[in-house]
């Protein structure tokens, strides 16, 4: 639960700063790793022998002891994953048309989802 939370941390940290412009890419590689080491393991835990139906009831497993503001939390960071990607992806077709100045930041696009993963496995680890 503490590497979760020390990498929700750090990949919000990375985030702000490509907002920023700062591009710290000699953490990536350990950000990047750090969610298999623990989304792995968060996955795994949601498990039961007869696992509920995908979508909301497997979410609603998952987090079942976990505080309701870490449960909007990690929800609001998925959703800000996927815009973020899409965000990125039009950015990067602009850019590539002449049409944007600057390239999308590259640390910014992996640091949306490095955010979700630790998130969901920070909430799964607590509840």
């Amino acid at each position: 639960m503490v590497l979760s939370a020390a990498g929700f941390v750090a990949s919000l940290v990375v985030h702000g700063a490509a907002w920023l412009g700062i591009e710290w890419t000699w953490c990536f590689f350990p950000l990047h790793m750090g969610i298999f080491v623990v989304g792995v393991p968060a996955a795994l835990m949601t498990g039961e022998p007869d696992p509920p139906a995908g979508g909301r009831t497997f979410w609603k497993h998952a987090f079942r002891g976990a505080p309701t503001w870490m449960r909007v939390m990690t929800v609001v960071f998925i959703l800000y994953a996927v815009v973020n990607l899409t965000w990125g992806m039009v950015a990067a077709v602009l850019w590539s048309r002449g049409l944007l100045e600057t390239p999308p930041a590259f640390g910014r696009l992996f640091s949306g989802h490095w955010m979700a993963v630790y998130a969901a496995a920070w909430s799964t680890f607590y509840a």
